[in-house]
């Protein structure tokens, strides 16, 4: 190692990546979340929760630093390249290497204690991890075999810990369902229905064809959608052609009213959709020609 060479340790994670998979997680999170209060969904919005912990785990790999070690010092850069601090060698009082068992497999570091402050660099981190551990073995550095990583990992003045990450989840989680019930709360778990009826206009399977979702004349922006596909997939040959059975005919429809007044009356629900077609559950159907 020279001043023309020194040891980088680079992290091994892509800023680029970094900012592309916070940015669809949390996207995921907000889609959950508006599915779930469209739906007045309790699964929905726990689901939500996880993708929510996938988001938060992925902030602490912004902070990590790249450490450049020439023979007189230890320059530290953010996540930019920018220089952050640097200490001398001479301001190092000691160092160790230590591992933590978790999820199943060791995680392995080293804590760097100078004057001013105490740093870890984990091995899976950083691709030439072996040349920086090497360096400070051939060193005159004590090594302290008290300094012990306990589960916090310092980066500068900054400081991520599992157990920080997990509270900011729970407060983050709690805030979430407590929003959540204040908002669907209002949903009636009433029983009671109402009744569509007209001719069917258009017929469409979902894409695992596991449900036809049907348009009928008069209501235009209301789509129903019944899990009864395969009474509606029937069809006949016209000319070569196929044509469904029950198109054109003549359908009465009954759905929850609570449904109707959440996703139909209800104003605050309506804005959050981001379409004007609104679907609604078939509690029965019944065929009039």
């Amino acid at each position: 190692m020279t001043e023309e060479n020194p040891i980088i340790l680079h992290p091994r994670n892509n800023s680029f990546e970094l900012v592309i998979s916070s940015v669809f997680w949390l996207a995921v999170f907000i889609v959950f979340i508006l599915i779930s209060v469209l739906n007045a969904a309790w699964l929905g919005i726990i689901v939500s929760l996880f993708f929510l912990f996938v988001f938060l785990n992925l902030i602490p790999l912004f902070y990590k630093r790249t450490y450049v070690i020439y023979p007189d010092r230890i320059v530290v850069e953010n996540n930019k390249n920018q220089n952050l601090y640097e200490i001398t060698i001479d301001d190092i009082i000691s160092w160790n290497e230590d591992s933590i068992y978790s999820k199943k497999k060791y995680f392995h570091y080293m804590i760097i204690k100078s004057k001013d402050r105490d740093f870890v660099i984990e091995r899976g981190d950083y691709g030439d991890y072996k040349s920086a551990r090497d360096y400070f073995k051939n060193s005159n550095i004590q090594i302290d075999k008290e300094l012990k990583v306990n589960g916090t990992l310092y980066n500068g003045n900054i400081i991520q810990t599992r157990k920080s990450i997990l509270f900011i989840f729970i407060l983050s989680a709690l805030l979430t369902l407590t929003v959540f019930w204040s908002i669907v709360k209002e949903k009636s778990d009433s029983e009671e229905k109402i009744h569509f009826t007209g001719k069917i206009t258009d017929i469409n399977f979902g894409r695992r064809k596991v449900r036809a979702d049907l348009q009928i004349e008069g209501y235009p922006n209301l789509i129903f959608k019944t899990h009864n596909q395969r009474f509606f997939k029937a069809y006949y040959y016209n000319g070569g052609n196929t044509k469904l059975v029950n198109l054109g005919k003549t359908i009465e429809i009954s759905v929850l009213k609570s449904d109707y007044d959440w996703l139909v009356k209800n104003k605050f629900i309506r804005k959050l959709q981001l379409t004007s077609n609104i679907s609604l559950d078939v509690e029965e159907f019944k065929i009039l020609d």
